[in-house]
């Protein structure tokens, strides 16, 4: 068994996926594989464990497959993304033995008043309060610091969209304790217009939703 899992999240996307689970596979260190379906469309013909959501579950679904993991780290991938190197989850799992939060490669800082989100991140790397989960990896064991039982309460009116910031503020309690590394080299894979940033209010609602993390969490 791998030290990490790689929960892939799956909307739409389905010529991206073989591509992104070969190079996973391709690895130096080579994770365990959980992809989370939110697609109407079951995923059939992949040699790695599907778990098909009843509805599409937004980003929350990550959070609702975790639990699943077996492995000490685990690791969140969005299907826009694939590693540009072969030792893209070694240099990972490097660089988060050596800082305490999650390690990432996109992110944001938080500002102490609105707007609080402020996708200026640093230029190459360093520390920062929010990861963005397109592409995180963490210990399992941070999960037990995140009160999980707030987000039904919270997400319905976001659309599943603040998983990232949910957990990112409640395991930093708002301060830059994660890590963002652009020696992590991910290659782009076709969006294909079905992510999150086309929605019109996108960008409304995750101001909305960070004001609302900092509220109930900091």
């Amino acid at each position: 068994m791998s030290d990490v899992t790689a929960i892939l999240l799956h909307y739409k996307r389905r010529a991206n996926i073989g591509e992104l689970v070969e190079r996973l596979q391709g690895q130096t260190v080579v994770p365990d594989i959980l992809l989370v379906n939110n697609s109407e469309k079951r995923l059939r013909g992949l040699d790695v464990p599907v778990i098909d959501m009843p509805r599409n579950m937004g980003s929350l679904a990550r959070f609702i497959v975790a639990p699943l993991a077996l492995t000490e780290w685990l690791l969140f991938m969005d299907d826009d993304l694939a590693p540009a190197t072969h030792t893209l989850v070694e240099d990972a799992l490097r660089l988060g033995n050596q800082h305490e939060g999650i390690v990432g490669v996109y992110g944001a800082r938080l500002r102490k008043s609105p707007p609080y989100y402020d996708y200026t991140a640093p230029p190459g790397s360093g520390a920062i309060e929010i990861v963005k989960g397109r592409f995180m990896l963490f210990r399992r064991s941070l999960l037990n610091d995140v009160p999980l039982g707030l987000l039904p309460d919270m997400s319905p009116a976001h659309g599943g969209r603040g998983d990232d910031i949910f957990m990112s503020l409640a395991i930093g309690k708002g301060q830059p304790v994660h890590w963002l590394d652009r020696g992590l080299l991910l290659e782009e894979l076709p969006a294909l217009g079905v992510g999150l940033e086309e929605a019109p209010d996108h960008y409304a609602m995750r101001e909305s939703f960070t004001a609302e993390c900092v509220r109930r969490l900091l």
